[in-house]
């Protein structure tokens, strides 16, 4: 029983740290909470972009084949002989990379248990590919430095055109970035306690780790955060947080951000 319950810490908490942007402007962040027909179970039947819904409510969106989802967006149809990229985009952007960096936020999901992979572009230029092996919500983050012209899109990138949802999406700007801590897997879990670790990244100086559980729709609840020190130079231990379990049946995860 023991070793399973590793197993499920092992598996849960492989999760990268943000980068946090030192004096990030926030350029667009959506939730999707006024889509509200429909559930992830069964999208409404109403494709809000040819309607003109979608462009209405979210001035300047556009996109095709968009579903509402009980507060998030379906994107793509469930007809197998559809192979089209079913894509969702913001509005022109034009962001320039003399402005600084930008860090894209987003979730999504898959419409099937077997995962799905997605496209993430700026205009032309594909930023990013992320791949997500299951029917879970996922939270990824971007970072470039190239800037963003154009709209930002997101289609699905899978051979069949593998539908998938989105609930939330954020896109800031700012000075430069702080290198992203590198989680690594946990160790010393005796049922009551484990230990999160991760490496550290130059100038930081000092951590913060959170540590979660995520409900049905894969927000994080029950969130407690530590702080740490880093470690003095020479050290080679490496960095670790003792985290209580309150409850040895769920799983955990933990992300690490560095302090400037």
């Amino acid at each position: 029983m023991k070793k399973n319950l590793l197993f499920g810490f092992l598996a849960a908490s492989a999760l990268l740290g943000a980068a946090p942007l030192a004096n990030a402007g926030v350029v667009l962040e959506e939730d999707f909470n006024q889509f509200t027909d429909g559930t992830t179970s069964k999208p409404g039947n109403v494709d809000i972009a040819a309607s003109g819904k979608l462009g209405d409510v979210l001035l300047g969106w556009t996109g095709d084949a968009i579903y509402e989802a009980g507060g998030s967006l379906f994107v793509g149809t469930t007809d197998v002989l559809d192979f089209d990229p079913h894509s969702i985009s913001t509005p022109d952007l034009d962001l320039d990379a003399k402005d600084g960096d930008i860090r894209i936020t987003l979730r999504v999901k898959s419409w099937t248990e077997y995962g799905n992979m997605i496209n993430i572009k700026a205009g032309d230029t594909k930023l990013s590919s992320p791949y997500f092996e299951d029917g879970e919500w996922h939270d990824f983050v971007i970072v470039t430095d190239k800037g963003l012209p154009g709209a930002l899109s997101i289609s699905s990138a899978s051979l069949y055109s593998t539908p998938f949802f989105i609930d939330y999406l954020k896109i800031e700007q700012g000075d430069e970035v702080v290198p992203s801590p590198t989680s690594l897997r946990p160790t010393d879990y005796d049922g009551t306690t484990f230990s999160a670790r991760w490496l550290s990244v130059p100038n930081a100086t000092g951590y913060t780790v959170s540590v979660y559980n995520k409900d049905a729709k894969g927000d994080r609840i029950n969130v407690k955060t530590y702080d740490a020190e880093p470690l003095p130079e020479g050290d080679t231990s490496g960095n670790r947080v003792i985290v209580t379990v309150d409850d040895n049946t769920l799983k955990y995860y933990f992300v690490v951000v560095a302090k400037r």
